[in-house]
Order: structure tokens, then C-alpha cells, then sequence
């Protein structure tokens, strides 16, 4: 297990700081998922401030991760119309309640 140094004062600095009791742990690789790395670390903070510390950690971590050019994965979904699977096919004009669909064999008067 790898510890970070001066990670109180570092990384969640004078405000988070003192709510944390023990330094960051990384205990590393939890889990490869379909779209993601899932990282387990943690730290021991004061009686109900886990929520506040947690939440502030991730957002940090996400800025961290946005200046390093890291993107969180997601799923994708491609969807197909018809026959053409090779990525050709036309793309989905969607519609809102108020518009009316262009005129031709699909629109319905």
C-alpha cells in the first residue's frame, strides 16, 4: 500500500485539513470495469465530516484529472436505422413537441 506524503495539508488544504485524522492511503486497483479503472483509497476524518471531505476529494480529483487531459469513461450507445451499419447512415433528426416533420413518406398529415 503506497501513502502519499503531506497529503492533509497538500492536497485538501487549511479548510479539509484539519477534519482529516489519517493520511490518504492508496490501496490501489479495486476493480476493471466495462468503462472505468475503479482506485480504492481512503482516509480516517472526524465524526460526520466524511460526506464534506469526500466530496471536496472529488472534486479536486476531477480538476486534477481535467488538467491532465484524464476523461472519464462512459457508455456509448450507437443506435441504427435501417441497414446501413458502417457508420453512413444518416443521422437522426429529432424533433421537438412544437416542430412539425418535414414533408415526405414518413410525415403523416
Amino acid at each position: 500500500m503506497a501513502r502519499c506524503e503531506n497529503t492533509r495539508i497538500n492536497q485538501l488544504g487549511r479548510r479539509f485539513g484539519p477534519k482529516i485524522i489519517e493520511e490518504l492511503e492508496i490501496v490501489g486497483v479495486n476493480e476493471w470495469a466495462d468503462s472505468a479503472v475503479i482506485l480504492r483509497c481512503r482516509f480516517t476524518v472526524k465524526p460526520l465530516e466524511q460526506w464534506n471531505v469526500r466530496r471536496e476529494f472529488l472534486k479536486r480529483l476531477k480538476r486534477a484529472f481535467d488538467a491532465a487531459g484524464i476523461e472519464i469513461p462512459f457508455p456509448h450507445l450507437t443506435v441504427y436505422a435501417g441497414q446501413l451499419t458502417d457508420g453512413s447512415a444518416p443521422a437522426f433528426r429529432v424533433l421537438s413537441a412544437a416542430e412539425k416533420p418535414p414533408p415526405g413518406p414518413a410525415s403523416r398529415s
